[in-house]
């Protein structure tokens, strides 16, 4: 099967030495992936993680953003979270974050890494949108909207009539991203990881896809993305 495939090459690339997954996370992506991001290195680009080339870059961003909020998590609400733990079983399961059931979208920005987003399929025709990170470097930028607004963009292609997402409450900056990109408050809802005796300190967003272009409608950067990572 495609996906069992995926797993098996992913396992052979997680289960490298120390040292050489470290190395991986300093280089350049793969020759060719991000051709505009090389012809003009003041563009941002975004595009669809292609793997096993961008696992690297996919585990750096996803270690970078969980290392920073599982500790922020405990700080807040007391609840304890592994992130080395939450880090392995996301890039165990990556498969659920790419195409045809969802999308893994990388921004690189001056040929560097700079973000992520990923969407992933909760029920039918709902997809929920997941970590959502841009390094502290390349904030500023609008790269979160593009981000959020791209990741719709692609999820309204797929056919899905609805976008989800679960934020925390201090996650504040990128609230304001997800609502200049047309997302509204909503209950908590099914297929949600987090755990109901977390979910009060937690926001609860939709998206409705059959009306447009959400982005359309809610013009403007998203606050210029001032501090951009949450979901």
């Amino acid at each position: 099967m495609e996906h069992d495939s995926e797993r098996r090459k992913l396992a052979a690339i997680m289960s490298a030495h120390p040292s050489e997954r470290a190395a991986g996370l300093l280089q350049e992506p793969a020759q060719g992936t991000e051709p505009q991001a090389k012809e003009d290195r003041s563009v941002t680009t975004i595009t669809q993680a292609i793997i096993p080339e961008h696992v690297p870059v996919v585990a750096g961003l996803f270690g970078e953003y969980m290392r920073w909020v599982c500790p922020r998590i405990h700080e807040e609400y007391g609840a304890v979270f592994d992130a080395e733990s939450v880090i392995a079983h996301d890039m165990e399961t990556l498969p659920i974050f790419l195409p045809p059931q969802g999308c893994l979208l990388l921004a690189f920005d001056d040929g560097l890494a700079a973000g992520c987003i990923c969407v992933r399929t909760i029920g039918d025709g709902v997809a929920e949108m997941k970590r959502m990170y841009v390094r502290p470097a390349h904030r500023r930028k609008g790269i979160g909207t593009a981000l959020v607004r791209e990741s719709v963009r692609r999820a309204q292609a797929a056919g899905f009539s609805e976008m989800r997402l679960d934020s925390a409450g201090f996650m504040r900056d990128a609230h304001v991203v997800y609502r200049s990109s047309g997302f509204g408050d909503i209950p908590p809802y099914e297929g949600s990881e987090i755990p109901a005796e977390l979910r009060r300190h937690w926001v609860f967003m939709g998206l409705d896809l059959t009306n447009g272009d959400p982005g359309a409608r809610h013009g403007g950067r998203g606050g210029g993305d001032r501090g951009t990572r949450g979901g």
